[in-house]
């Protein structure tokens, strides 16, 4: 009970850009939105497949969007922190609308034979664009506030 992860060649797009560009495709669908409206992508998870180039900037480039991208990795954390950023250059008026895209590939590092954890993790991409609620079309969720912060456990 694992899953098969094929070798690619670097031609091909990573399996992490892959789940990404559908995940967002979705996302863009429920949104009543296309491509063209996306600003950037910010891809931010916790297992990235490379340091560079940026898994991002080629989600950006499989799905044609114009703008901008970028790799964010705070741990499990890194959602939080990406939602936080898309929200910044929102208002900032940096970007109109931005893909959050967070393609979580767990299993390639997982010892299957523990039973006791590796049930605990997995597979997963979600995706959301975050708009200002006067471009929306559909009715979604409002980001009232954030706030983020960090400590080292020792």
């Amino acid at each position: 009970m694992r899953p098969l992860l094929e070798e690619r060649s670097n031609d091909q797009p990573s399996v992490q850009a892959e789940i990404a560009v559908s995940a967002c495709l979705e996302a863009l669908k429920n949104a009543n939105k296309s491509v063209d409206d996306v600003d950037a992508v910010i891809c931010a998870c916790a297992n990235l497949q490379r340091a560079y180039p940026a898994v991002a900037i080629e989600i950006q480039d499989l799905l044609g969007i114009q703008g901008y991208s970028y790799d964010m990795n705070v741990a499990c954390s890194s959602s939080t922190f990406g939602i936080q950023n898309a929200v910044s250059d929102i208002r900032s008026g940096l970007a109109e609308s931005i893909l959050v895209v967070s393609p979580e590939i767990c299993s390639g590092h997982l010892n299957f034979k523990d039973r006791d954890g590796h049930f605990i993790f997995g597979d997963v991409c979600p995706a959301l664009l975050l708009e200002k609620e006067e471009t929306s079309d559909v009715e979604g969720y409002k980001i009232i506030s954030t706030k983020l912060k960090t400590f080292f456990f020792k």
